[in-house]
């Protein structure tokens, strides 16, 4: 959400304007365009490779990212740090 300048989300806010998913990535708001015919395939895989991934890791990268986001950015940054050494 920091990423995204201002004047985008806010337009996108007030606009109602449709928009397609290239556009939405160039946005940072989704972090992949697949061909539709291929979206069941893909979404499979982000499932299959986040499922063997370490729970606990997941669970406190997820935390310190909601947990950031009410931040000023220096301060979550340097929570991002302490989370990466604590593991």
């Amino acid at each position: 959400p920091r990423l995204m300048p201002p004047g985008v989300a806010r337009g996108l806010v007030l606009s109602g304007d449709v928009f397609d998913a290239n556009r939405a990535r160039a946005w940072g708001l989704v972090n992949e365009v697949v061909p539709a015919g291929r979206l069941d395939e893909r979404a499979l895989q982000a499932a299959t490779d986040l499922a063997a991934r370490d729970t606990a890791a997941l669970t406190a990268a997820a935390r310190a990212i909601r947990r950031g986001l009410d931040l000023p950015l220096t301060d979550a940054i340097a929570l991002d740090a302490a989370a990466a050494l604590t593991g």
